[in-house]
């Protein structure tokens, strides 16, 4: 999500980040709206500049072997900006190299949907995935697999007052859709009770 002025020209500045994934996904949809053209505002028949949000999707595109994130949602302590994520590495499949010929696929009609693994984690204030736990899984097998790619992952810790503190994560991935939309939710923590 964007903060967007749009100038009497139709032009984007002072573009800034209001709600941030990491990944460079940020810089890339930033990019993308500064090269986007817009009708200006007007008031009294006159173009003026606006203010506006603007949300970016993005589709993902992975190979049909390759796990996905569908969706995440971050939620942070009361007062706390979520977490973001900084790098999340897909290992190689078994016996790869770098070095590795690219396999040849081979189109198969599905049998089924493909696998799912939803996930829940916290991240540490270092930004370390912790406390991996799979809530549900299409496939057993599967779930190992999943959490020795989350385990992988490094975010950019959730921030209170400019220290980092613990949040919670849950993510759901999917191997072999092809192209997925991804979806986040940045959600506060529910206030606690006093005690």
């Amino acid at each position: 999500m964007l903060s967007v002025v749009i100038g009497e020209e139709g032009r984007a500045r002072d573009i800034r980040v209001v709600r941030s994934l990491g990944l460079a996904v940020d810089e890339n949809a930033i990019a993308a709206v500064a090269a986007w053209r817009f009708m200006p505002g007007t008031k009294g028949g006159q173009a003026v500049a606006v203010e506006t949000q603007v949300e970016c999707n993005f589709r993902l595109l992975t190979g049909p072997g390759e796990w996905s994130l569908a969706h995440a949602q971050f939620t942070a302590p009361p007062g706390a900006t979520p977490p973001s994520i900084l790098s999340a590495p897909y290992p190689r499949r078994c016996g790869q190299t770098e070095n590795s010929p690219v396999p040849v696929q081979v189109n198969v009609a599905p049998q089924g949907p493909p696998p799912s693994v939803r996930v829940a984690f916290d991240v540490d204030a270092q930004g370390l995935p912790a406390n991996i736990q799979v809530e549900d899984s299409s496939d057993p097998k599967c779930s190992d697999e999943v959490m020795a790619l989350i385990r992988e992952w490094r975010f950019q810790a959730a921030l209170n007052d400019g220290t980092a503190v613990q949040s919670h994560a849950r993510f759901d991935l999917t191997r072999g859709l092809g192209a997925g939309e991804l979806h986040i939710d940045m959600a506060p923590a529910p206030p606690q009770k006093k005690q």
